[in-house]
């Protein structure tokens, strides 16, 4: 049995996780101290990478319900009811993070295979709406993670350049393509 990408509420009482305790990765919220552990999804396909919204009330997640191999951005109320599919079509949409407001959700996005192009940052409004590219090239964009800066889009992003096949950690700071190289290539001295 896994339990994985456990992840806060914003005000530090409950985590939300994902697990196959169940025989298929659903969704889980528990007490911070392990206790009142609750089921939030049950789906035979894949539920996981959770993340609460600022306000404690829904939760973003990504899933294959449907679409396999395909991911989607679902979000679901921390009752367990009223699902959405936020994100539809050939692209696999992978680890939500809200702004810091919970207006917006970012995420990164891939074409299924045969399609051109690799993983990218996107960002869309709370409700699905207002899809926004915001990397493009020869890199692979993943390992996002949230980071409320003064406007409240900036975020961290893991960069993977096809021809040396390292990672290198960058902050964008605003809109499409306006980021900066925080670490450097292993093979370049600083």
């Amino acid at each position: 049995m896994y339990k994985r990408q456990p992840t806060w509420s914003p005000d530090g009482t409950r985590i939300a996780f994902s697990s196959d305790r169940d025989g298929n990765y659903n969704l889980y919220i528990m007490d911070a101290e392990g206790t009142n552990l609750a089921q939030l999804t049950d789906h035979p396909l894949t539920d996981h990478r959770p993340d609460w919204s600022p306000d404690g009330c829904r939760i973003a997640f990504s899933s294959d319900r449907g679409h396999t191999p395909v991911f989607h951005m679902y979000v679901i109320d921390v009752d367990g009811y009223h699902v959405e599919q936020l994100t539809h079509g050939e692209t696999t949409d992978y680890r939500p993070r809200w702004s810091p407001d919970g207006s917006k959700i970012a995420f990164w996005s891939s074409p299924v295979s045969g399609l051109e192009g690799g993983p990218d940052i996107y960002v869309m409004d709370q409700d699905g709406s207002n899809r926004v590219r915001l990397t493009t090239g020869p890199c692979e964009d993943t390992g996002l993670v949230s980071h409320p800066g003064p406007s409240g889009r900036a975020f961290w992003s893991l960069r993977t350049a096809d021809d040396h096949g390292e990672q290198n950690l960058q902050v964008m700071t605003g809109g499409p393509v306006s980021y900066t190289h925080l670490t450097l290539p292993t093979n370049r001295e600083v």
